[in-house]
């Protein structure tokens, strides 16, 4: 009999998929930012970084939220047979979600703009109604494939996807073209079509649709798929929200200063945002396979690993920051330094509260992780408002810091009470890394020795 624990090639290959996935996202997505730190003027980068902030986390994360989860869960753990009621109840989701964006930024494109002090953020706003029409088939099939634990098509969709928006700002700057943000969103809108293309022929081979709509399984999906829509909602405030307040109270000048370490803070966190997308269908199989226990040992062992391969990265960007940004964004940027030194520090606490999430949604407790991750957006609006106002720039890095740490404490408290994590040991597993790396290294070494 075939066993269903997943096999040690399953997490190398889901794995290492999920990481290109990411980091093709993560490295096209600042390689396009570092072109434009350069081309354009800081009050310029504050615009486009606001209108991503609106566009990339408040619309798209939320609405990833309230679907990917849902499908992955009921398509992982329910017979075959209803897969295509499934999917079809997702895609006339996507659908109204997707309707309600598009009359959102028709009627109050233009107070944001206001709101904001973000002159174009109504014109990028409005190129971005047809991207996010364009994306509904592109989110659909990206997660039938991931619940079919197949990550090639989600790789090189967004490959496609954030590849031909990098090689766009890469000519301009090779050539030394102006750019402007209202052409950059009519790419975008380009890119998200071709990425569609790709992701759709590759999951095409999973699609079970059927004619006759089953509106019990809409209800059911809204229902699992409504608290995770607000975790990732309040999620994104608790992130992002910084960089809005800092445009509303100061201008958008201070938002770009604040991305520019804020984008070196998320590259840091890439493993762990990697892994969610692999323990999510393997955490659901097992608590069904092996109890509440086995997903305690779960989340020890990959917080823990996440956290050991984090630590290099981080000390690296503690001592060097000045390196660093002018790499990332040039010497205009030196001043925020010091903002960085803080946001790495929150960076290596993001595994924990990412994994909390991901196995809380994987136990069927969303509504927990809603709940906890809104107290944790909420205090952090609060926070935000009240250091900037005290400390400037600085006064965002500031307020993520302390919300993060505190989340983190009654975060851990809750999955030792329900789960029965056991927070020290999460670090057992960081040491046990670092023991075997030698031998990891010397057995890949002589591996690769043996076939030459």
């Amino acid at each position: 009999m075939k066993s269903d624990s997943p096999s040690k090639s399953y997490w190398l290959k889901s794995g290492a998929l999920s990481m290109l996935d990411l980091i093709s996202k993560l490295g096209f997505g600042m390689g396009s930012m570092m072109i434009l730190f350069r081309l354009l003027d800081k009050p310029t980068v504050g615009v486009w970084v606001v209108f991503m902030v609106i566009t990339a986390t408040f619309i798209e994360v939320p609405r990833a939220g309230l679907l990917q989860n849902a499908l992955l869960k009921f398509l992982s753990t329910e017979p075959k047979e209803e897969h295509g009621q499934i999917i079809k109840a997702s895609f006339i989701i996507n659908l109204i979600m997707t309707l309600f964006i598009v009359l959102f930024l028709f009627f109050f494109a233009g107070s944001l703009e206001q709101i904001l002090h973000a002159p174009m953020l109504k014109s990028l706003l409005w190129v971005y109604m047809l991207t996010t029409i364009i994306l509904i088939p592109f989110f659909t099939a990206n997660y039938i494939q991931q619940a079919n634990l197949d990550f090639r098509g989600i790789f090189l969709s967004s490959f496609v996807r954030y590849g031909l928006f990098f090689g766009y700002n890469l000519l301009h700057f090779i050539k030394g073209d102006e750019v402007h943000l209202l052409d950059l969103a009519k790419m975008q809108l380009v890119a998200a079509f071709f990425g569609t293309l790709v992701s759709v022929v590759f999951a095409k081979k999973y699609f079970s649709w059927v004619r006759q709509l089953d509106w019990a399984w809409v209800k059911r999906l809204l229902g699992y798929g409504k608290y995770v829509f607000g975790t990732n909602l309040a999620t994104s405030i608790h992130k992002q929200s910084s960089v809005l307040l800092l445009g509303n109270i100061m201008t958008p000048a201070a938002s770009a200063m604040y991305d520019v370490a804020n984008k070196i803070s998320m590259m840091i966190e890439a493993p762990g945002m990697a892994a969610a997308g692999v323990v999510f269908p393997q955490s659901a199989r097992a608590l069904k396979r092996e109890g509440i226990g086995g997903v305690k040992v779960l989340y020890e062992k990959v917080v823990g690993v996440i956290v050991a391969f984090l630590i290099p990265f981080a000390i690296f960007v503690l001592i060097f920051p000045k390196f660093v940004i002018g790499i990332i964004a040039g010497a205009a940027y030196y001043e925020t330094v010091s903002i960085l030194r803080i946001t790495v520090i929150f960076a290596l606490i993001t595994p924990f509260a990412v994994q909390f999430g991901t196995i809380l949604d994987s136990i069927g407790l969303p509504k927990v992780n809603f709940f906890y991750t809104l107290m944790g957006g909420l205090l952090n609006l609060v926070l935000n408002y009240v250091f900037i106002k005290k400390f400037s720039v600085i006064g965002a890095a500031y307020a993520v810091l302390a919300t993060y740490v505190i989340m983190l404490f009654f975060q851990q408290l809750f999955l030792r009470k329900r789960v029965g994590v056991q927070f020290f040991s999460i670090f057992k597993y960081t040491i046990e890394f670092y023991r075997g790396l030698p031998a990891m290294i010397s057995g890949i070494l002589n591996k690769h020795t043996s076939t030459v």
